[in-house]
């Protein structure tokens, strides 16, 4: 982290007595396909990928630009200069067909979601921190809620709720593997922490073995956050012929894997046990992405043909899907804390239907159990092996 120089006379300042809004800072990642000019914040090649992936989606660029607020004369300009720049096209116009993109043009916008996936964790977590550094010194009124968790497409909507519910509450959410969050969590590096178990795990499963050395069931409670599925992403021309393990090692396949220490990792290791399949067997075990989103973004852009995965992250990737096992996602935390304002505002969230509707919109979601809190040894699957509860 870095030590952030604060205006004279700002240190050591008794806080303000007002109460501060949220803080106005985002971090992001911005693209520029030219030489370092100096430029910060939004560069035009940013608006040049969302054209890029307006012509991927809607084959034209008119409503690609329509989209955008900007009128098609400068969108095809901007096109063309670029193009001009690069040597090479992006768009192919077809008279009376709209538009679609050259192969290089589809790998460019494959390329650079695959690069954005990657850093949306980091870009959070480096947010988190930035954040975190001004409410010690600057906003000391707000209570923080150290949130460690796997990457999940919801945790941002349940970040905003309870920060949009209290004006009290900032929620420093970073990402990272879940035995990595679980660890933090028994060595007091923060409050609460979200990690992901499949219905499948039993005593001695790979999970199991994973996980519990930090699981504390007489100290420790879990609040259900969500149950999705994970299944094999594919490209869409595999759909109805890849359904395990075995049929990627007998077809050859190019996989890609989560890295060591994730749930998702855990559950591939799992599969590939239960299926009594090699790791070397499968062509690219040892390449890894570090979410769900870069996996499919990967298999999208034709580098690989299969990974595991969420449903939300295929649909968004127009891959096909095909369910292994439910799992349940849970927050972790100490049974001393349930009590704290923090966490009841949390958990009161978790149920509040507004959250539950926004949750809904993503592909494989359900929040129905959302907010209870139960104890380790009546959810955790290796505690209730023979359980036949439906997903």
């Amino acid at each position: 982290m870095s030590d952030l120089t604060l205006p004279a006379g700002t240190r050591g300042r008794k806080a303000r007595t007002m109460k501060p809004g949220p803080l106005p800072f985002s971090l992001r990642v911005s693209f520029s396909l030219s030489p370092d000019d100096g430029q910060r914040g939004v560069t035009p090649d940013d608006t040049l990928f969302l054209l890029l992936e307006g012509v991927r989606t809607s084959g034209s660029l008119s409503q690609a630009a329509r989209a955008l607020g900007m009128s098609y004369r400068h969108a095809w300009g901007m096109m063309r200069e670029k193009e001009q720049q690069l040597g090479t096209e992006l768009i192919v116009k077809q008279r009376g067909r709209g538009a679609t993109l050259t192969a290089f043009g589809a790998r460019l916008v494959w390329a650079q979601q695959r690069i954005m996936s990657r850093f949306v964790p980091v870009a959070a977590s480096l947010e988190a921190e930035f954040l975190s550094e001004l409410q010690e010194d600057l906003f000391a009124e707000k209570e923080t809620l150290r949130l460690r968790a796997s990457h999940d497409l919801a945790l941002p909507i349940l970040r905003e709720e309870i920060e949009h519910r209290s004006s009290d509450v900032f929620v420093d959410l970073r990402f990272s593997g879940s035995e990595e969050n679980l660890k933090a969590l028994a060595q007091g590096a923060c409050d609460i922490a979200g990690f992901h178990c499949a219905r499948n795990q039993r005593k001695g499963s790979v999970q199991h073995i994973g996980y519990r050395r930090w699981l504390k069931p007489k100290e420790h409670r879990l609040i259900r956050f969500a149950t999705r599925v994970q299944g094999l992403m594919m490209r869409p021309s595999l759909d109805g012929q890849i359904n395990s393990f075995s049929d990627i090692a007998r077809a050859g396949l190019r996989f890609i894997n989560r890295q060591k220490g994730s749930g998702t990792r855990l559950v591939t290791d799992q599969f590939l046990t239960d299926e009594r399949v090699q790791p070397r067997q499968i062509l690219g075990y040892d390449l890894e992405e570090y979410t769900h989103l870069g996996v499919a973004t990967r298999i999208a852009a034709g580098a690989a043909d299969v990974g595991v995965g969420i449903e939300a992250a295929a649909q968004q990737m127009g891959l096909a899907f095909v369910p292994l096992v439910p799992e349940d996602y849970f927050l972790l935390v100490n049974e001393a804390g349930l009590e704290h304002g923090t966490i009841t505002t949390l958990i009161e969230v978790l149920h509040d239907a507004r959250f539950r509707r926004r949750v809904a919109n993503l592909a494989g979601y359900d929040t129905s159990d959302a907010g209870e809190v139960v104890r380790l040894t009546a959810a955790l699957p290796w505690y209730i092996a023979g359980s036949t509860r439906s997903p």
